[in-house]
């Protein structure tokens, strides 16, 4: 499928085909779109729509549960050049090797790793970056207090930051999205427990073991990554979502535990050979 290469080849442009169909803007891009997009249109799709139809359901929101039924039932047509046309419908012309990420980047040497709980020294870093997304270059910075007040969502990707300090003071933020930086350690954020969505794409991370505390995650993207174990997955009881593609992992059966219980796993097929 499109959408899979797309995402594999890191041509975002088959992805703004799609998005266009559905009316997502443009400020929904990279990896979050891609999460947004094979959320609808994944071949096994099923039970992870199930489960969060029985939510909402339970939840009493009528409104809520009539979008989410029109945003998996919508017809649309995918207009290109040629015979470039593309039809949602019921099939959506998956191939099983649209799932196997076989052309593996360069991973990062581990010589002198610490702890992943440590942090690593000051460079260009997460309250740097979030100064320039508020403030530009105009000299105001945010303090401690300033940090608590943020909720929501927050985009810092393609920030070049390496360094997270300070991001443990966004405890109300909901959806956090870090991909395209230099990140390699994560420790600090195993405290945002409010996190609900978080997007760490083409990273230098290793060490996943940081997400345990995150106990009302639901949307995880880890792709592009150094990352060979994920036990730290297991403990996430909410999650719905996860994005493993691109990372050097060998370790089948957790895979296979998340599919079990109905969470949406994007992998590389041949772990499971």
């Amino acid at each position: 499928m499109k959408i899979i290469s797309g995402y594999r080849n890191r041509d975002f442009s088959v992805l703004r085909k799609y998005a266009g169909a559905l009316d997502i803007g443009p400020e929904i891009k990279g990896s979050k779109l891609f999460s947004v997009l094979i959320r609808k249109y994944h071949p096994d799709r099923h039970s992870f729509i199930r489960k969060q139809a029985a939510e909402i359901y339970a939840s009493g929101d009528s409104e809520r549960l009539l979008k989410f039924h029109n945003s998996f039932f919508i017809k649309s047509e995918l207009s290109g050049t040629g015979d470039d046309t593309y039809r949602y419908t019921e099939k959506y012309g998956f191939d099983k090797t649209d799932f196997g990420y076989r052309e593996m980047h360069d991973f990062y040497d581990a010589d002198s790793i610490e702890s992943d709980l440590e942090i690593e020294e000051d460079s260009y870093g997460f309250l740097e970056a979030l100064n320039k997304f508020y403030f530009g270059g105009t000299g105001n910075t945010l303090d401690e207090s300033d940090l608590r007040t943020l909720d929501g969502e927050l985009d810092l990707s393609d920030y070049e930051i390496s360094d997270l300090k300070g991001i443990e003071g966004c405890i109300y933020v909901e959806e956090m999205n870090l991909s395209d930086n230099c990140i390699e350690k994560i420790g600090r954020i195993s405290s945002l427990y409010n996190l609900k969505s978080l997007f760490l794409s083409n990273n230098r991370i290793e060490n996943i073991d940081a997400v345990k505390g995150l106990e009302n995650l639901r949307v995880l993207d880890i792709s592009f990554n150094s990352i060979s174990e994920i036990d730290a997955l297991d403990a996430l009881e909410h999650l719905e979502y996860v994005n493993l593609l691109g990372n050097p992992l060998h370790d089948s059966v957790i895979v296979g535990r998340l599919v079990k219980k109905g969470i949406m796993v994007i992998f590389e097929d041949n772990i499971l050979s």
